[in-house]
């Protein structure tokens, strides 16, 4: 094996020939960011080792060889709100990018790259890509021969269709193309076996194949649905998710169908024009934490009390005015939030939620809080912020508001 010097670092030649025809092509030396540590104190999505790589541009080299490379040209500060700027825009990838035979992590986030060179396919080791916010139009059909790729992401690009190839990624773990311009999924994508979360929203997908049914492993699955009707009740044979996080911008009425994930912890249906939530609703047993929020609720059924699991409950921007006695039965609940919605009291049953920590009835009518409030002995917070003569009564005692 020949080795060559890069900036300091040995390496085999291939990959400092890579090295250099990416550095031409960014305008600027790509640094070694080895031994960089990083503790992260804010909520991130990515694990510790990935963080590292994705807030400093460069390379990383482990055993004589570059096993991560981060190619992005900025990222979000999630603590101090901000974008940091890492580096140039790279408008192409070129075609030795297949010389790092050694590469688990490619970071090639914020970007001008419009087409993606067919020998991305040679990085046989490669486990996790970053390909968000660029300008793709398609991925090359060789993204299939990543036989070792765990996550892949291509969010905020101009993709129309998927490969059928990527069925053939069975290790695959994570798959993400949020805002995109994608009408299809192929049917190859119910061979993902290992297929844990799939994020799917703000296409222009209307119905979703049968063969999704096949994806046993998955546990999250983020959607956005833009139709009138024909929902895609298919969902609801989605038996293994635990979090399910809809978009449904049209539908007036919860999809019964979904009663049927028996197995859900977390829902999320927020946005849309959802009036009716559906008896049933109180079947997903399992459920831990609701947000039906921004929607146009005036009611909810009697069987919303079966869910003695759920911890936190959100109805913010609704049309609300009463809450079903059986509310009391959620002996776990300890976020409430009713912002703006139609009540002029507190409901009984509300003081009977003794494990409440947040209660939120902001932008409500309420002309007075009942002594009773007393009753939720472990509230932390009470917010009645612009309530209707609320805020002029005497603070209770241990209590904020």
């Amino acid at each position: 094996m020949i080795l060559e010097n890069y900036q300091g670092v040995f390496l085999p030649k291939e990959e400092v020939i890579a090295l250099n025809e990416i550095e031409r092509l960014k305008g600027e030396f790509i640094p070694n960011v080895e031994d960089i540590h990083v503790e992260v104190k804010g909520k991130d999505i990515f694990d510790n080792d990935v963080i590292v790589l994705r807030n400093f541009f460069g390379f990383t080299v482990e055993n004589g060889h570059v096993t991560k490379l981060n190619l992005r040209s900025s990222y979000r500060d999630v603590i101090k709100s901000e974008t940091i700027e890492l580096s140039q825009q790279i408008s192409s990838i070129p075609k030795s990018i297949e010389n790092f035979r050694y590469l688990r992590i490619l970071d090639l986030t914020k970007n001008g790259i419009s087409v993606l060179p067919e020998e991305i396919g040679q990085l046989n080791i490669l486990e996790k890509l970053y390909l968000d916010e660029n300008h793709l139009k398609k991925l090359p059909d060789t993204i299939g021969n990543l036989k070792n790729l765990q996550e892949l992401y291509f969010n905020r690009n101009r993709v129309q269709n998927i490969p059928e190839t990527i069925g053939q990624l069975k290790k695959l773990k994570k798959l993400e193309f949020w805002e995109n311009q994608i009408e299809n999924l192929p049917e190859s994508i119910g061979d993902l076996e290992q297929l844990n979360e799939l994020n799917i929203s703000d296409n222009e997908i209307l119905t979703l194949p049968k063969t999704i049914m096949k994806l046993k492993s998955l546990r999250y699955f983020e959607y956005t649905y833009l139709h009138h009707e024909n929902f895609p009740n298919i969902i609801g044979e989605m038996i293994n998710l635990e979090v399910l996080n809809l978009g449904i911008r049209t539908l007036t009425e919860f999809p019964e169908s979904l009663c049927n994930l028996k197995k859900l912890k977390k829902i999320l249906v927020e946005g849309g024009a959802i009036s009716i939530i559906p008896e049933s609703f109180g079947d997903l047993s399992s459920l831990e934490e609701i947000s039906l929020s921004y929607n146009q609720i005036s009611s909810l059924p009697e069987s919303i009390g079966n869910l003695t699991n759920v911890k936190v409950l959100k109805l913010a921007l609704n049309n609300i005015n009463s809450l079903p006695k059986s509310i009391e039965n959620l002996k776990k609940l300890e976020v409430l939030s009713l912002y703006r919605n139609k009540f002029n009291t507190i409901p009984d049953s509300v003081y009977n939620l003794t494990e409440l920590r947040d209660l939120d009835l902001g932008d409500n009518d309420l002309a007075e809080i009942d002594k009773k409030i007393g009753n939720l002995k472990l509230l932390e917070k009470l917010n009645v912020y612009e309530a209707s003569q609320c805020t002029k009564r005497k603070p209770l005692p241990r209590l904020l508001v």
